[in-house]
């Protein structure tokens, strides 16, 4: 499915949020402050966006993600940052020892890896104590008000604005509406 839409995937994702998936992404490359020297851990980092924003406030960052069609957007798009790294590899099973990174975040990607539970067993045992681990994601609003515009928006405006950019392509974002209204609540 990702492959399919990583084509479109930027661009999608900029007009779906009406734009705010950039200072998302800018939020928490600022909430993670990487120092030179520390190594960051990007996962399920798609084609890059929330790796280029990490990467720009300092230290090094591994990216990975499973789809090797958003790896090689990422790859492009990035190729001139020095201190990324771009790598296909499962979350569920990570290629890395021990204690590697002082810090690991995932945006927008939990909710789509099957098994949480290992990936974020995973996750810990790469970081070293005392790291930092931030998940960004989506879920549904916690108040009334907020909930009703977010499900009209999802409903409708979403719903013509992808086939309009993207007609054959809608498979993958109804997907997305589905997995985030049954994902965990911010205090879940």
């Amino acid at each position: 499915m990702f492959a399919d839409i990583a084509r479109f995937y930027d661009f999608t994702n900029s007009l779906l949020s009406l734009g705010m998936c950039f200072s998302w992404r800018k939020k928490v490359a600022k909430v993670l402050q990487p120092k030179p020297g520390e190594l960051v851990l990007d996962l399920a980092c798609g084609t890059g966006t929330s790796t280029a924003a990490i990467a720009k406030q300092g230290g090094s960052v591994i990216a990975i993600d499973f789809s090797k069609k958003m790896l090689n957007i990422a790859k492009k798009k990035y190729r001139g940052y020095p201190n990324i790294e771009f790598l296909h590899a499962d979350v569920t099973k990570l290629p890395f020892e021990d204690n590697f990174f002082s810090i690991a975040t995932i945006s927008f990607g939990l909710r789509n890896i099957c098994d949480y539970k290992k990936a974020i067993a995973e996750i810990f045992r790469v970081l070293k104590p005392g790291g930092t681990f931030l998940i960004c994601e989506f879920s549904t609003p916690n108040t009334i008000s907020k909930r009703f515009f977010y499900e009209t928006y999802q409903k409708t405006m979403m719903k013509l604005l992808l086939y309009l950019v993207a007609p054959f392509k809608t498979y993958a974002y109804k997907y997305l509406n589905e997995s985030i209204a049954t994902w965990f609540s911010r205090e879940e």
